[in-house]
């Protein structure tokens, strides 16, 4: 049973991930970016600070 629920959580999960990469790579395609260039340019905004190797680290 909880190997069950187990299974559904992660079912769960990964439709609500493709769900939001889709909307992600709409917006994203409104301006001729994709999907992680869109990502990134928000972490830049949020963090114009930030060095290179820690963009790379970020999530």
């Amino acid at each position: 049973m909880q190997e069950q629920r187990i299974l559904e959580i992660f079912q769960s999960y990964r439709e609500v991930h493709q769900a939001f990469f889709q909307l992600m790579t709409k917006a994203a395609s409104k301006h001729k970016l994709t999907a992680l260039q869109l990502i990134v340019l928000r972490v830049l905004r949020e963090h114009p600070e930030i060095r290179l190797s820690d963009l790379g680290r970020k999530r």
